[in-house]
């Protein structure tokens, strides 16, 4: 007998739905977890399956279509602060795990037409009087070929919904409608090459360079860098990165590549490479002071300790806050454990990444709201598969699927922006950080200069551990502050005059 799976479809639907399976225990194999393609309606949809259940519920259940990931995208761990998300935050299942993964893991439906014949005369008036958007849409779909997005259709016949239409239309053998995944393709860029068979006869090469190198200096000078970087590992370079590096016209290397001197192709558009100076020097070698290392200390107890603990540090501007958390992190990654930073966009700044990948190389992940799709896909794969030891993160970054985490920071943890407001799920990332650590049962550290009320409450009230830097790490002093009451200044100074 079959075994059915409860799926979260990633729409802003409360209920998750049951579908059918084979009982196939290699088909089924830890797919809790993984997206798959299931029947919703008259299309399509992706959903997340959240669980097996032994019995179908009920005797005719519609069949799990294609299941999309080799490895689960959502550990139990992961399922579970998603459903706390979804009752503490009054959103669906689907809106919480849409939300956590990069954008292009949601596969869309999309609808092909088949246009099958076209109507009678005595169709077409029969039409216009009883259905003239039928007629106008079939008109339409004849004109274009049945090549039209859903959405301009909808314009076009200022409709909603306009499956109703193509369901009329298909049952009266006009049209066919097929339902099938758009598919996600990474953005691509075209690159250039060098030419292995150019490039390994050598009397071909040498002949090249004796005729175009002061004639046509730039020629040779691609020849050489594209040599140059295949043999440090980068074979394919994008041809714009040569038109701007070297002033090249794309008619050159048009006749460069008709000329089997380079080879033009496509590839996946790369990361973006950061080569920034090391804006922070090298702090490794940094001590803390007194007051540092009390906190660090006490923190690095319940580190070893094992367990949940939530810490909130509320240290003055400037006294060294970010340096107790490095200091954490190092102690966490020795231990073999990975961490989650979590901060404001505004925060996340050139000079704080450098300061914390000069203490940790390249372990380090960055989560921000300036990577394109493809870059968020491709660091969301490499985190899962624990290439990074190290997320630093915005809100959004709560939900990175960081294996064998150790500890979670929240720095500036009072700052609004970790509130998502729109679209839902409408949730705080600080308080989803505290909730994912509970669930995993490590430590969270909480930093700010100006706790939220909230967690100096809880602080007060002992459900956090409270740590205090009260003095500048530079040994500065405090500007002196005075309280004004500006209605009495202003009251005396009428007086005056």
């Amino acid at each position: 007998m079959s075994k059915s799976l409860k799926v979260a479809v990633l729409l802003p639907i409360e209920t998750t739905f049951d579908y059918s399976i084979p009982d196939d225990k290699e088909l089924i194999n830890n797919i809790v977890g993984k997206r798959v393609v299931v029947p919703f309606g008259s299309r399509y949809v992706t959903g997340v399956v959240i669980e097996i259940n032994e019995q179908p519920s009920v005797d005719e259940l519609k069949p799990v279509i294609e299941i999309l990931d080799e490895h689960p995208i959502f550990d139990n761990n992961m399922l579970k602060l998603a459903k706390w998300i979804s009752k503490y935050y009054i959103c669906s299942l689907g809106e919480v795990l849409r939300a956590a993964m990069p954008p292009n893991f949601n596969l869309n439906s999309i609808k092909e037409i088949e246009i099958l014949r076209e109507p009678t005369h005595e169709e077409i008036i029969q039409m216009q009087k009883r259905a003239p958007k039928r007629n106008k849409l079939l008109q339409l779909l004849i004109r274009t070929n049945g090549k039209i997005a859903m959405k301009t259709i909808e314009k076009e016949l200022d409709l909603r919904n306009v499956s109703p239409q193509l369901e009329a239309l298909e049952q009266k053998g006009f049209i066919q409608v097929h339902e099938s995944m758009e598919t996600q393709i990474e953005a691509k860029v075209i690159a250039l090459s060098i030419n292995s068979e150019f490039e390994n006869d050598e009397e071909r090469l040498l002949g090249y360079f004796d005729k175009y190198e002061k004639r046509f200096p730039k020629r040779t000078q691609v020849v050489s860098f594209l040599i140059t970087e295949k043999q440090n590992g980068r074979p394919f370079v994008p041809q714009s990165e040569i038109v701007s590096l070297f002033k090249i016209a794309s008619s050159t290397l048009q006749s460069m590549i008709e000329e089997g001197i380079v080879l033009q192709s496509k590839i996946n558009k790369p990361a973006t490479q950061k080569n920034e100076k090391n804006l922070a020097g090298n702090e490794t070698h940094h001590q803390l002071n007194d007051e540092q290392s009390v906190v660090f200390q006490r923190i690095m107890e319940s580190v070893n300790i094992g367990g949940f603990s939530s810490h909130l540090i509320f240290g003055v501007t400037g006294s060294g806050k970010t340096l107790v958390y490095t200091k954490l992190i190092n102690e966490v990654i020795n231990k073999g454990k990975n961490v989650l930073y979590l901060l404001p966009e505004i925060s996340l700044t050139p000079q704080l990444v450098d300061r914390v990948q000069s203490f940790f190389s390249h372990k380090v992940a960055v989560l921000h709201s300036q990577l394109s799709d493809n870059e968020r896909n491709q660091i969301f794969r490499k985190i899962q598969q624990g290439e990074f030891r190290i997320c630093m993160g915005v809100r959004s970054g709560v939900f990175a699927p960081m294996p064998n985490l150790g500890l979670i920071i929240v720095d500036e943890e009072h700052d609004q922006s970790y509130k998502q407001e729109s679209p839902a799920p409408r949730y705080n990332a600080r308080d989803t950080a505290i909730v994912r650590a509970k669930i995993l049962e490590i430590p969270i550290v909480l930093g700010s200069g100006t706790p939220s009320l909230e967690s100096w409450n809880n602080a007060k009230a002992g459900l956090y551990n409270f740590h205090q830097i009260l003095n500048r790490a530079d040994g500065a002093v405090l500007p002196k502050i005075t309280i004004v009451d500006m209605a009495t200044e202003r009251k005396e100074k009428r007086l005056k005059k």
